[in-house]
């Protein structure tokens, strides 16, 4: 984990973003968000809402609010 002044905070705008487990849509983007919260960095990623999600959570470490 980073020191508090070394850390970011890191927002990834996207089209596509995991919607459950095992999703290949936006697999790699999930990836670099994970990779950066595993680093120590605040990360959160807004994408498109679809039925039946949540409109705010967090997935492994990563803050995902989807917009409709």
């Amino acid at each position: 984990m980073l020191s508090g002044d070394r850390s970011l905070r890191v927002l990834t705008v996207t089209h596509n973003y995991p919607r459950y487990a095992g999703d290949p849509a936006g697999a790699f983007v999930a990836r670099i968000a994970e990779g950066a919260a595993a680093a120590g960095h605040q990360v959160r990623a807004l994408a498109p809402h679809a039925r039946g999600l949540a409109e705010a959570e967090e997935v492994n470490g990563v803050s995902v609010r989807r917009f409709r």
